[in-house]
């Protein structure tokens, strides 16, 4: 039976979203069969399309009151999106309708996100070719993004769908999405993929397609390495701060990048955004790299020493993925101070072969455990769906 909960038109958190799992909408054409994710004010169903036979994605969201600004932000996503969604490399939009208290988005259905593909599945870990592959093709759709006009401003693993075995990259989520070059809405998206420019709001404006440029190094990073190097691009991070006093050696040493590499992330994360290397400029200068990590080389495991390297600074560690859906996008791992320190998931590092050093270091294992289980349970998965046993869509 179709849905018919009778609420005001207003936008209501996911979680006061009734489960629709096993209703019909659109005239009985579409079936509502599982509950993909939910996001902070929508929930996404698999659903089958009985008059074509297709299976999609649907997006649910509490139906806005019209002219507010929820109504507008919602009809602004529609649009930028249908913009771009024949572009090869993007999430299809079929189409949207209101039924009910409800709006639907019926969205092309795809696998999997990256962030599943890269940290639940480790897909890309110790394959800089692979990594290379999929940057490349992230490259090639949001170029073609802006050439349509669409600034994306969300670009992260969660955003960017796959097939199971991570070709077919999907640019999904146009929720802040833009066809402004330059912008005053500062601080849209998710911090960590941020631009500095686009955080400053003593700024005038920032460019859309820098801040997009920007993000394209930060999930470069995350494909080759499974880290993060900071938390937010702001002088108050300690990770930034040192990044930003040391921009020619901090990355390089403790990702263990190539100089090569460790030079183009410079000229991405340029202080001066108009100094950044344009789309395809990036695509030449990568495609060009045969090496991005110490010890690897395309088509190659990394070396062992590079797993070790993410925490190798005395003074600054990356900030890890966490592999659970249920926790925050990443978790800060403190740098270790000497070999009885915790490694960043809590197994201690063996300093020594006596059975009393080895107890002694498996209680503090515990205790970081417990402690950095801790922390992650305080932070909120910044924008996009949490993830579920199943496919995902926008």
């Amino acid at each position: 039976m179709p849905p018919s909960t009778p609420i005001r038109p207003r936008s209501l958190p996911s979680a006061q979203l009734p489960d629709l799992t096993g209703t019909t909408v659109e005239n009985g054409r579409l079936q509502l069969l599982a509950l993909l994710g939910t996001g902070g004010f929508a929930k996404v169903y698999k659903a089958f399309d009985t008059l074509s036979s297709d299976y999609h994605a649907v997006k649910c969201l509490a139906r806005r009151k019209p002219g507010s600004r929820g109504d507008i932000n919602l009809r602004h996503e529609i649009r930028n999106h249908t913009q771009v969604s024949h572009l090869p490399g993007v999430v299809t939009l079929h189409r949207s309708f209101l039924e009910g208290a409800y709006i639907f988005i019926v969205l092309e259905l795809c696998d999997m996100d990256l962030h599943r593909l890269v940290i639940d599945q480790q897909r890309c870990a110790g394959r800089p070719d692979v990594a290379k592959r999929i940057f490349l093709e992230i490259v090639d759709v949001l170029d073609a993004c802006h050439a349509a006009g669409v600034s994306h401003r969300d670009l992260k693993p969660g955003n960017i769908l796959c097939d199971a075995d991570g070709r077919n990259i999907r640019l999904a989520d146009f929720g802040v999405a833009t066809c402004a070059a330059e912008s005053t809405q500062f601080g849209v998206g998710t911090p960590v993929f941020a631009s500095p420019e686009s955080l400053d709001r003593d700024r005038e404006s920032y460019s859309t397609r820098g801040a997009d440029s920007w993000a394209l190094g930060i999930i470069f990073i995350a494909l080759l390495t499974s880290s993060l190097p900071w938390r937010v691009p702001v002088d108050s991070d300690r990770r930034f701060a040192a990044y930003r006093s040391d921009p020619a050696n901090l990355l390089r040493r403790m990702l263990d990048l190539t100089p090569a590499f460790s030079c183009l992330l410079n000229r991405i994360f340029h202080p001066d955004q108009r100094r950044r290397p344009g789309l395809e400029q990036l695509r030449t200068d990568v495609l060009a790299m045969e090496r991005f990590l110490v010890g690897s080389s395309s088509g190659q495991c990394v070396s062992k020493s590079h797993s070790r390297s993410l925490n190798s600074s005395p003074r600054i560690g990356a900030i890890v993925f966490k592999p659970n859906p249920m926790y925050a996008f990443a978790a800060v791992v403190p740098p270790p101070v000497n070999s009885e320190q915790p490694s960043p998931l809590g197994k201690s590092n063996p300093a020594s072969d006596s059975t009393s050093e080895t107890s002694v270091s498996s209680r503090r294992s515990t205790k970081s455990l417990l402690a950095l289980t801790r922390r992650l349970k305080k932070l909120v998965l910044p924008s996009g769906f949490s993830k579920s046993e199943d496919s995902r869509s926008a």
